[in-house]
């Protein structure tokens, strides 16, 4: 599936509780949709800093309010909207409105086209700091979301195994090794 596939599928999503849309028929469902399509998703978005002695990352949390399933990081891959690229804020959007907390950071290197090892490390700090910080992620290990190279520096970052037993799952879109 393509981003821009996916960012349509999210896009429909982030009005709809996938709850109530569980257990309904086919035609139950598009009369749901239909219903309510142009509702604003029960979320919030906040700035934090993740910071430690060496790292100090800006990233914005989406939160549902209410329902707690989780926590999920998105990793943007190469591309100079970093965290404020509107397709990637949609499905940060979507995750939320479907009850998980999004921590989604910006990463000026990877924004700038640039690979750099240096990256490997800054992904395993913030999966590190993240999954310490209980009120972002109470169970203490988080889901990821990545997109394209990002993908290939974040199976580097789960090399070390302190950052792999942290990591509870992978969801990758366009991800190149």
């Amino acid at each position: 599936i393509s981003l821009s596939h996916f960012h349509l599928i999210s896009s429909i999503l982030l009005h709809f509780n996938l709850e109530q849309m569980s257990n309904m028929s086919y035609l139950s469902t598009l009369k749901f949709i239909r219903t309510n399509l142009g509702r604003k998703p029960n979320i919030t978005m906040r700035q934090i800093r993740l910071t430690d002695d060496t790292y100090d990352f800006e990233a914005e949390v989406y939160e549902p309010k209410g329902v707690d399933r989780g926590t999920i990081l998105m990793l943007h891959g190469m591309n100079k909207q970093a965290n404020q690229d509107l397709r990637l804020i949609d499905v940060a959007k979507s995750m939320a409105a479907a009850g998980f907390r999004v921590v989604f950071p910006s990463y000026p290197i990877i924004a700038q086209h640039l690979i750099d090892i240096g990256c490997v490390d800054e992904f395993a700090a913030t999966i590190r700091i993240m999954t310490a910080d209980k009120t972002l992620c109470p169970s203490g290990q988080t889901g990821v979301f990545t997109a394209s190279f990002s993908g290939a520096i974040l199976f580097r970052a789960l090399g070390y195994p302190d950052v792999a037993e942290k990591v509870s799952s992978v969801c990758g879109i366009g991800v190149c090794c």
